[in-house]
């Protein structure tokens, strides 16, 4: 599966969400923003769709970072992350429909949180 995520900073913070918890086999786990790539679509157009259907913000820019094949024990995703630059950076004007909770990070708050595996090392490598 094909998944586009979005790396948000603003003002040394990062934006997560917390899954819902009845979302599957990491239901309550904190991740990036951001969904699975449809067909006939690129990363990037998914990237946007998701931000917009998920949290309601226009991506104003995006630039690709990276990309990481993980391998959960239920399935295999092929990750593609950008950095992303937003309309707004105001969480009370987010939607929630994909997360339960929204929130902005610096890194080390982010590593103490329950996250998604597949974004630790992500994480890891936006300390300045």
């Amino acid at each position: 599966m094909k998944v586009a995520v979005g790396i948000c900073q603003h003002e040394g913070r990062i934006l997560l969400g917390r899954r819902m918890d009845d979302d599957g086999f990491y239901g309550g786990y904190w991740e990036f923003p951001g969904g699975k790539v449809d067909p006939g679509e690129s990363a990037e157009q998914a990237l946007v769709r998701e931000f917009s259907e998920e949290l309601g913000v226009r991506v104003e820019s995006s630039r690709f970072y990276r990309q990481v094949l993980w391998t959960y024990p239920h399935r295999q995703v092929d990750l593609y992350f950008f950095q992303v630059s937003l309309a707004h950076h105001d969480l009370d004007r987010f939607l929630r429909n994909a997360h339960q909770e929204l929130g902005w990070f610096s890194v080390d708050e982010a590593l103490a949180l329950q996250l998604l595996p597949a974004n630790i090392d992500i994480l890891k490598s936006l300390r300045v």
